[in-house]
C-alpha cells in the first residue's frame, strides 16, 4: 500500500498521463488506493484555458508561475500520483516541494517513441521535442530519485515504479 505521495514525473512523455500511461494509473489507483492527479489538467481547470492557450495569451513565465502554484498544492495530497509537465522540474522550488512528501520518478522513454502533439506547446514538432530531451535529460535524472526505463507498456511502467 503507498503510504505517502509517489510522485511521478511523465515528463518524457510530452503527453498527459491520462493518455500514455492511463492503465497503468488505473492500475495504481485500484489496487493501491492512490489518487492520479495531472498538473496540467487542474492547471487548465483553474485558468479556464487549455495550456496551449495559456502559452498564447499569457506566456510561458506565466503559465511557470501558475504551475508551481498548483504543485504547491498538489504535492501535499497524500496518497497521490502527480504527473507533471516536462518543465515542472527545471524550477528548484518545484523539485523540493514535490520531494517533501513522496519521491519524484523519471519515466525514461526513447527518443524516438516520443510523439508531437498539439496539446503541448513546447513538443508539437519532433525538432523542438529532441531540443528539450537533449536539453534537460541530465536535468531529469539528476532530480529523480528513481529512474524507470519504459521501452513496454504502461502496465510494466506502474509495475516497476511499484517495485521500487
Amino acid at each position: 500500500m503507498i503510504q505517502t505521495t509517489k510522485t511521478l514525473d511523465w515528463d518524457k512523455y510530452l503527453k498527459t498521463a491520462a493518455q500514455v500511461v492511463s492503465e497503468g494509473i488505473v492500475m495504481l489507483k485500484n489496487e493501491h488506493q492512490a489518487l492520479p492527479l495531472n498538473l496540467d489538467e487542474e492547471i487548465a481547470r483553474r485558468s479556464g484555458m487549455t495550456i496551449p492557450q495559456i502559452f498564447q495569451t499569457r506566456g510561458e513565465a506565466a503559465f511557470r508561475d501558475l504551475e508551481t502554484q498548483v504543485i504547491r498544492e498538489l504535492a501535499s495530497t497524500t496518497g497521490a500520483i502527480v504527473s507533471t509537465g516536462g518543465g515542472a522540474i527545471l524550477r528548484d522550488e518545484n523539485v523540493a516541494v514535490l520531494k517533501q512528501n513522496g519521491r519524484l520518478f523519471f519515466l525514461d522513454r526513447p527518443l524516438e517513441a516520443l510523439l508531437p502533439t498539439a496539446d503541448r506547446p513546447l513538443g508539437d514538432s519532433r525538432e523542438k521535442i529532441a531540443a528539450l530531451y537533449a536539453a534537460r535529460y541530465d536535468r531529469y535524472l539528476a532530480v529523480s530519485d528513481e529512474h524507470i526505463l519504459v521501452h513496454s507498456t504502461p502496465e510494466r511502467a506502474a509495475a516497476d515504479i511499484l517495485a521500487c
